[in-house]
């Protein structure tokens, strides 16, 4: 399971529900959803703040079982800054 990542479903209707989730915390974001796709949108939500083994893949296929498709991007942190030479 990634440990940072955001994913992004679109569905065609126009409505988008992102997901965020960095240092291990979950931000969510939803715009035009109808009432049945935000029911599943906070479902969806309850599932990756779990974070564990196989959610990412049950909650893009809950979205996808409603029209939603999926972008998922993996968040590299940078390296730490100490790793660099200091100048005297």
């Amino acid at each position: 399971m990634l440990e940072n990542y955001e994913v992004v479903y679109t569905h065609p209707g126009g409505a988008v529900a992102t997901f965020t989730r960095q240092g291990g915390e979950l931000d969510a974001l939803a715009k035009g959803l109808d009432a049945e796709q935000f029911w599943v949108f906070k479902n969806v939500k309850s599932l990756l703040a779990r974070n564990e083994e196989g959610d990412l893949e049950r909650a893009t296929s809950q979205m996808g079982a409603i029209g939603f498709s999926a972008r998922v991007r993996e968040i590299i942190l940078p390296v730490a800054a100490a790793a660099a030479p200091v100048r005297a």
